[in-house]
């Protein structure tokens, strides 16, 4: 059965925690340098991004632990109970890593909201943070549930499952607001900002989809196992995994249009001072289309953590 109250706030976790890295990562290499003519008001966006999604990464972790202290007590009124939920946090290993989790963010939302920034360096420094907090959410899910030599394998594997999800997922949420602007003004300089940031996210695209498919496949060998194989058309939990890989699929597909049509397209365009009104419709289209497909996958990912593995039955 399907806890709903742990499942939308895994979701809201997971989706703020993702756009908080995957956005950081990208402002450290995919942000075009900025002409130093252009209103410095311009580049307040990326930082306005971050905020809300720390904010939003900070408030979730909270309702997380809140559902979870009305889980483990079977009473929905708990989540309101302070003694409740500072038992989960006190007591057990998921409360513990949620509260460094609220720590960090705090920690984070008040560096982005006090501190003046300065080019990639500062982006780089703040993804790195952000990447703790992604880490952490593989301390509290199924790659911890192993011992030994198998666990340590199966938790690194689930942390760079994580880390390359949310430089995936989160980098696409820059990169709508790009191509919006770039429509929004139809200026030459958007237009160059937005080529510069797809062909950088390009760059890292093929080791990223290479380590997310090498991880996933690792991280299913150890949830399902050889002997549950089977249970994947049978049970919920492998229905949800199945539906997560077609979704993973067409992400895939549109990211190869990006990156093999469109954005030589557009740089060829940006290139020769040719504005493609063409190009920029059909990068709104994937862009968006890709960013509500990672939503899914993530609602999906969300289910599928609250469920028990194939091999747990066995």
């Amino acid at each position: 059965m399907l806890d709903w109250a742990a499942t939308a706030a895994r979701f809201l976790v997971f989706s703020a925690t993702f756009v908080l890295f995957g956005s950081s990562a990208f402002f450290s290499y995919g942000l075009a340098p900025q002409d130093s003519s252009a209103p410095s008001r311009s580049r307040n966006w990326p930082r306005l991004l971050v905020l809300v999604a720390a904010a939003s990464a900070l408030l979730a972790s909270v309702l997380w632990l809140m559902s979870e202290a009305a889980t483990l007590s079977g009473d929905a009124a708990e989540a309101m109970n302070a003694s409740a939920v500072w038992s989960v946090v006190a007591d057990t290993h998921f409360g513990q890593v949620g509260a460094f989790r609220c720590v960090l963010l705090l920690l984070i939302l008040l560096a982005v909201a006090t501190l003046k920034f300065h080019g990639q360096r500062m982006w780089a420094v703040h993804s790195l943070l952000s990447a703790v907090v992604v880490g952490s959410l593989a301390w509290t899910g199924h790659g911890n549930i192993d011992s030994g030599v198998p666990g340590w394998v199966h938790l690194g594997s689930d942390l760079l499952h994580l880390l390359m999800a949310g430089l995936w997922i989160g980098a696409l949420l820059p990169l709508c607001v790009l191509v919006l602007r770039m429509l929004r003004r139809s200026a030459a300089t958007s237009e160059y900002e937005l080529a510069f940031g797809l062909s950088r996210f390009s760059s890292v695209g093929v080791p990223l989809v290479a380590v997310l498919l090498l991880s996933g496949v690792v991280n299913s060998w150890f949830l399902i196992g050889p002997a549950a194989w089977p249970s994947v058309l049978t049970t919920l939990y492998g229905r949800l995994l199945l539906a997560k890989v077609g979704l993973f699929v067409l992400m895939l597909a549109l990211a190869a249009i990006n990156r093999l049509r469109l954005t030589p397209r557009l740089q060829h365009a940006a290139s020769a001072a040719q504005s493609d009104i063409a190009v920029w419709h059909a990068l709104r289209a994937t862009l968006m289309t890709e960013t509500t497909l990672a939503m899914f996958v993530l609602g999906l990912v969300a289910m599928i953590g609250t469920l028990e593995p194939p091999i747990a039955t066995i």
